[in-house]
């Protein structure tokens, strides 16, 4: 399985969107594609028709006690994505400390 990271310096600098294009375009060249939108910033479920209302996602379900694997939705393209999740000020305080409690990260 080969992996594609792509970060940028800081905020507001278009790398989500360009994740977001590139996957589009590995999709249109039938290329098995998988999305795990790491910032808390929760962004790419913009690009993939998520509703705004949903809060859900990998962050959450783990600082919740449940597995992120269980965070995966399906777009309208058919592109399986797993979105950060919408975390208050105060979940991203309880998702820090429990990552750096926890000897094995988020291997669960």
């Amino acid at each position: 399985m080969k992996r594609i990271i792509i970060t940028g310096i800081r905020g507001g600098v278009g790398a989500t969107t360009i994740a977001a294009n590139l996957i589009q375009a590995l999709k249109l060249n039938d290329e098995r594609v998988h999305i795990i939108d790491v910032r808390p910033e929760n962004l790419m479920r913009f690009h993939f028709a998520m509703d705004l209302s949903v809060q859900d996602g990998w962050a959450k379900r783990w600082l919740n006690g449940e597995s992120w694997k269980n965070a995966a939705y399906m777009s309208p393209d058919s592109l399986s994505f797993i979105p950060y999740g919408g975390l208050t000020l105060d979940e991203r305080f309880a998702f820090e400390q429990k990552l750096m409690s926890t000897s094995q990260g988020l291997l669960d």
